[in-house]
């Protein structure tokens, strides 16, 4: 693939970093800066980053800014946002660092693009790596970096993908072959490593997983790159010549699960005091999967089409050992720690092609060598590879917990669409604030030529004076800890109420650290979707209110979630106070809308995307005649009630019959009417071509996606949409959401089935004497054709306008646009920007 076909370079980044002796001195160094570079417009900032360190980076107080231009380096400073300006007060200054390279699994397409582009160090690399790939069939250029899909993903369209996280597109389902994911995560991360040894960041030590493994030693000289490139190729076509598999994590320790393995499922990886993977055949993954469910152990299905590290991979151990024995090997020179024994290698197993056979089919044992590297002294861990899956188990593994704890990751994850070499360059910042020592002449390929002015003053401002209380507080010291807070940017700031000092509590004892504060990410103090399962369930036990996973991933930090509980609670009140339908299975939560009105709901994240539909784009009435005084509206999946209360605020006359099938969303609807007082009959079944009964597929956590029709891979793709709309908007920290998003949509799918009753729409017009519907509302997940034909010939003069929702399967668009057309109506058909490329359509129709 040639140069010239990719897309155009990215936008240059700059890292500034600076250093004082106080914090006083620190700000005022900040606003010298900003107005340095307001003053001299001409002066480049590629000037100003190797000067400003050479001249002030010798202090102990430290700052970083990473920017891709002057305008926002000057903003930034200016206004000292502390969400890109990082200080840090490093314990020491020869921070030792160790490499973690991860496995399978964080792949996708683009990843390093933009260095790609952008640092000839990495370039040569994946060049270098392609060309040794040729023979074997594989084209790494052209796998990574597609360009039919490039303009597609540059980070500047979007923040976040999570179509690419959950592996929707064919182009990544490609990516996953193993014959092609292995050779590609060894490539990128070696390039990686290669970029930070050129930057003068060296590692003390390396640990790797699984594949990762290779890279950790062809870095540490037991094979030759050429070598390494040609082995990891061929691993992976023999790999694939085998029988599919399935990868099973469980919450259990080795000696928990392993009686329950029998003869056909093997330990495959120990990630962690009770984090174990199984791996065997899929019948066999399915079994235990079962069993453990029984036992109420909640268990994830990794994405891979190989059982990696079990017995499954010994037939091809002997072959695998001969193509080793072609290799030169040779003692390593860096130490690195072994998967198969979880300490560190010996010079005889690394150069032994037997031991490279074993590894094929022993299990991963990660949690003991990140064990071990957490016995150095201070050691930093830096996550080599996309993602950081491994700085989350690094945070789980620590055995001294009173020792500081600095991990880090190096390139974004697959739905971040971030800019390659802006992370990596934050990461670097990071380094140096806690204490790694970096060649910023290295760094920065270049002595400065440019020599700054004197920004600070000679004399150095008292201690006791550099701060206002105002700082002083904001800097509240720690309590005293036994189990040390991971390095993070965000203040500590200590729980201040009942709930949040119990979830604080809560939190420390699941994650094994202390002094956690509120405003803390669960995700980056090293919490992951199976230690989210256990705090909920000690909620469950301690206060009897059963949330939502999803919950967790939207309001991360205690502050946030302590809000959520408090709201849960309140529902759980009103339970016990009111009659709930039997199928009932989550509590009806108090919500406020951004409008002020409060209602009752179920959970956050669909409700919000309701009101924007309802409230503020005005989904359901854009294209169609204003309702008169007294309008009748038929409102047939009326879901908790919005476009009700939209409709009971824009006009206080019209009369409404809202339709809800589902029982437990019927019970929000009915508490939601009756909160506002609204002028609405209501119907608990739904609507059809003939008076029956069916099945009710009912999501709990995705109400609205709920349906007669139930189709999980129609679903998902739908909820894809609505997931990617919910977090365009979302908070910062949402991001973190979105490393589980895989596990959040599994559980927004999680259902229950009902028999609920239909009737036909004309049937109700005759029981209830309506001889005049201004509007008819349809929104019910692939039912709306049957709706429509509930209709009889005479009733259809007596309806003015219509919009409904169409899935465009089967051609029902086109079905239904007939029908109405027939029948006199005027139409316009809109596709919402949020769903382009799937089968969601608005329709409105109404009458000349």
């Amino acid at each position: 693939m040639e140069e010239k076909a990719m897309i155009k370079p990215p936008e240059r980044w700059y890292l500034l970093a600076f250093s004082a002796q106080t914090h006083h001195d620190l700000d005022t160094l900040t606003e010298k800066l900003a107005a340095l570079l307001q003053e001299n417009a001409e002066l480049a900032l590629e000037e100003v980053a190797p000067a400003l360190i050479a001249s002030y980076g010798e202090d102990s107080i430290r700052r970083t800014l990473v920017c891709h231009n002057r305008q926002e380096a000057l903003e930034t400073l200016r206004l000292h946002d502390t969400g890109k300006l990082l200080t840090g007060e490093p314990q020491t200054r020869h921070r030792p660092i160790a490499f973690l390279f991860p496995g399978l699994g964080e792949q996708y397409e683009h990843m390093g693009q933009q260095l790609y582009l952008t640092e000839p160090v990495f370039r040569k690399y994946i060049d270098d790596s392609d060309e040794l790939l040729r023979p074997f069939g594989l084209q790494l250029k052209e796998t990574l970096y597609p360009t039919d899909t490039q303009q597609e993903h540059t980070p500047s369209q979007e923040k976040l993908d999570l179509r690419r996280l959950l592996r929707r597109t064919a182009s990544t389902s490609r990516l996953n072959q193993t014959a092609l994911a292995q050779p590609a995560t060894f490539a990128i991360e070696y390039a990686l490593a290669q970029l930070l040894f050129s930057w003068g960041i060296h590692p003390h030590a390396l640990l790797g997983y699984s594949i990762g493994e290779y890279v950790a030693a062809c870095l540490a000289g037991v094979f030759s790159f050429p070598d390494a490139v040609r082995l990891v190729a061929a691993r992976a076509q023999l790999i694939e010549r085998l029988p599919h598999g399935s990868m099973l994590a469980v919450p259990l320790s080795e000696q928990e699960i392993m009686p329950l393995l029998g003869n056909h499922l093997s330990l495959a990886a120990l990630n962690g005091d009770a984090l174990s993977i199984v791996a065997g055949p899929s019948e066999a993954v399915s079994e235990l999967e079962r069993l453990l469910q029984q036992r109420d152990i909640v268990t994830i299905r990794l994405n891979t089409a190989h059982a990696f590290h079990s017995h499954m991979m010994k037939a091809i151990a002997s072959e695998f050992e001969d193509v080793v024995r072609t290799c030169t090997l040779q003692a390593p020179r860096i130490p690195y720690l072994s998967n198969v024994t979880g300490t560190w290698i010996t010079p005889e197993q690394a150069t032994d092609p037997g031991y490279w056979a074993t590894h094929l089919h022993q299990p991963v044992r990660f949690a003991d060598g990140l064990q071990a590297l957490w016995k150095q002294p201070e050691m930093a861990l830096l996550e080599v590879g996309p993602g950081q899956t491994l700085c989350s188990l690094a945070l789980q593994a620590r055995q001294n917990p009173e020792q500081e704890s600095v991990t880090l990751p190096t390139m974004r994850a697959a739905f971040e669409h971030l800019d390659d070499r802006a992370f990596l360059l934050n990461t670097i910042g990071k380094l140096w604030l806690t204490g790694v020592p970096l060649n910023w002449n290295q760094f920065y390929q270049q002595k400065p030529d440019y020599t700054l002015p004197q920004l600070l003053p000679t004399t150095v401002e008292p201690p006791e004076q550099e701060t206002s209380e105002a700082r002083k507080m904001s800097r509240r010291r720690k309590p005293k800890q036994k189990r040390t807070r991971p390095w993070l940017t965000t203040d500590y700031v200590p729980p201040s109420g009942e709930r949040e000092q119990a979830l604080v509590s809560l939190w420390q004892r699941i994650l094994h650290i202390d002094g956690i504060g509120i405003h803390d990410s669960f995700f980056e103090l090293g919490g992951h979707s199976l230690l989210a399962l256990r705090i909920l369930e000690a909620l469950k036990k301690t206060y009897g209110v059963e949330l939502p996973l999803s919950s967790l991933f939207e309001a991360p930090t205690v502050a946030q979630f302590a809000r959520v509980l408090d709201d849960a609670l309140r529902g759980e009140h009103h339970q016990h106070n009111e009659a709930q339908p039997a199928a009932f299975t989550g509590p009806a939560l108090h919500y406020q809308l951004p409008n002020g009105l409060k209602i009752m709901h179920q959970n956050k994240a669909e409700t919000d995307h309701f009101y924007e539909d309802i409230f503020v784009h005005r989904a359901y009435t854009s294209h169609l005649p204003e309702l008169p005084q007294n309008a009748c509206v038929f409102d047939v999946g009326a879901n908790i009630g919005l476009f009700t209360l939209f409709l009971h605020y824009l006009n206080r006359g019209i009369q409404i019959y809202a339709f809800e099938p589902s029982p437990p969303t019927f019970e929000v609807l009915s508490r939601n009417i009756a909160l506002h007082k609204v002028n609405a009959r209501l119907f608990p079944f739904g609507l059809s071509d003939t008076a029956r009964t069916a099945e009710f597929t009912f999501y709990p956590f995705s109400t609205g996606m709920s349906s007669f029709y139930a189709n999980r891979a129609e679903e998902e793709e739908v909820l894809t949409s609505i997931l990617q709309n919910q977090y365009q908007q979302a908070r910062p920290e949402m991001e973190q959401v979105m490393r589980y998003a895989g596990e959040l949509v599994e559980e927004r799918l999680k259902s229950q089935t009902f028999v609920c009753k239909l009737h036909p729409l004309s049937a109700v017009m005759k029981e209830n004497a309506v001889e005049r519907i201004d509007l008819l509302k349809i929104d019910v997940q692939k039912s709306e054709l049957d709706v429509l034909r509930g209709i009889a010939d005479e009733d259809w003069n007596k309806i003015h306008s219509i919009v409904a929702e169409v899935h465009n399967l089967h051609g029902q668009l086109d079905t239904i646009t007939n029908l109405l057309k027939a029948h006199g109506y005027t139409l316009t058909v809109q596709q919402d920007e949020l769903y382009k490329g799937s089968v969601i359509y608005l329709l409105y129709a109404s009458r000349p």
